[in-house]
């Protein structure tokens, strides 16, 4: 990583903190084995560590590689390691330390229910457009309109600025992209507010967030890392933004070309 060489204590520079794992390294191992080897001889002070990973498969992996240091002599205690990308209360320590704003939040909808839910709009506005239904093309449809809508919601995308797209002039040619376009800005919200339920990518926004704020209220003396991941999300990169300014934060970044920053 690039903490200095002599001070093995990523936590003693300057807020905000930010550091990176070279191009071609094995970024999971890498950061195993640094972390082991900053917590010296104390073999339970990783257990205070608190990581955030993209995703599940990269929290098994770590946990991996910290067994992989441990078999090679660095026993200790495993940190708490917790996925960014598919985030529920329990694995996010949502606790009443939080508040109750993650209990209040509806169940997510069911990545089937969402398929067959939004398969069910598509071949109602093809009915509508073109007088029949197709559902092979709708199942279809729904499983590319599942993944724009995972883009929205991740991306913060503004529904009513979508709506404005097409342009009067050109109305009917767009015609059967805009009521594509209905279902994830209209009839889709309509149909998660009366089912009582979150779409998943826009839960684990409000999840994300609420771990910020509460990071931000509490500002823990633990170590608190955020790992391999570049903050494409809003969401994320406001959860880094707060995490390299903690008292014991910070944020590292995977693969990052110093030198070619540099040159630039």
């Amino acid at each position: 990583m690039s903490a200095k060489r002599d001070n093995p204590d990523i936590f003693a520079c300057e807020a905000p903190r930010f550091y990176s794992i070279e191009p071609g390294r094995p970024f999971l191992a890498d950061l195993a084995q640094n972390l082991a080897d900053a917590a010296g001889d104390d073999p339970l002070s990783l257990a205070d560590v608190e990581i955030f990973l993209p995703t599940r498969r990269a929290v098994r992996a770590l946990r991996e590689a910290f067994v992989s240091v441990a078999r090679q002599g660095k026993a200790s205690l495993l940190p708490r390691i917790r996925p960014l990308g598919d985030i529920d209360e329990d694995e996010f320590a949502l606790d009443e330390e939080a508040g109750d704003d993650a209990i209040d939040l509806p169940p997510a909808i069911s990545s089937l229910e969402r398929r067959l839910v939004l398969a069910r709009l598509v071949a109602a506005a093809d009915r509508a457009f073109a007088g029949q239904e197709n559902w092979p093309a709708a199942l279809a449809a729904a499983k590319e309109l599942a993944a724009l809508l995972d883009s929205f919601y991740a991306e913060e995308v503004d529904f009513s600025v979508l709506q404005t797209l097409a342009p009067a002039q050109h109305a009917a040619h767009w015609e059967r992209s805009l009521s594509f376009l209905k279902i994830a800005t209209e009839m889709w919200p309509a149909y998660l507010d009366a089912a009582g339920r979150m779409d998943p990518s826009a839960r684990r926004a409000k999840l994300i967030d609420l771990q910020t704020e509460r990071l931000q209220k509490l500002q823990p003396e633990t170590p608190v890392i955020i790992a391999g991941t570049t903050g494409s999300a809003p969401a994320v990169a406001r959860l880094m933004g707060v995490a390299s300014r903690l008292p014991k934060g910070a944020v590292i970044l995977p693969g990052l070309d110093r030198a070619l920053a540099r040159d630039e």
